[in-house]
């Protein structure tokens, strides 16, 4: 309790402890966290403005929606990170196709080698983009 020193000396105040929330979010979850994912998350809460528990709330609600179909929430990082090892993998069986084109025919016709090396620069520049995409996922 607390005194209104306003008015008189000796009228008391309650202190309202069950005030109505203001987020417009009546739902919680409650997560346990270890030291370090704690401090992970305080300190992306801090470069993005919110506290931890917002931070956390806007995470997984994002992560959430990820999943759902024709939702516009971006991708994952896991998902991301999936796609890239997919490019890397289709980079590497490209390379060795043309590997093999040139070495079994020693005279490859030149616009199936044209194609495929048009066809490694496209992925290295996809694997480019994601890259950059996982990057500033992880900040």
């Amino acid at each position: 309790m607390t005194v209104d020193s306003s008015m008189d000396v000796g009228v008391v105040r309650p202190v309202a402890r069950n005030r109505e929330r203001t987020s417009g979010r009546p739902y919680r979850v409650h997560v346990r966290l270890t030291s370090e994912e704690w401090r992970d998350i305080a300190a992306a809460a801090a470069r993005s403005g919110l506290r931890p528990t917002g931070y956390a709330g806007e995470a997984a609600v994002a992560a959430a929606r990820a999943h759902v179909s024709g939702c516009g929430a971006g991708a994952t990082r896991a998902e991301l990170a999936a796609v890239q090892r997919e490019v890397f993998t289709a980079r590497a069986a490209v390379v060795r196709a043309l590997q093999v084109a040139t070495s079994t025919s020693g005279d490859p016709a030149l616009g199936d080698v044209t194609a495929g090396v048009a066809g490694v620069e496209r992925l290295d520049a996809i694997a480019e983009r994601l890259h950059g995409l996982l990057k500033r996922a992880s900040t």
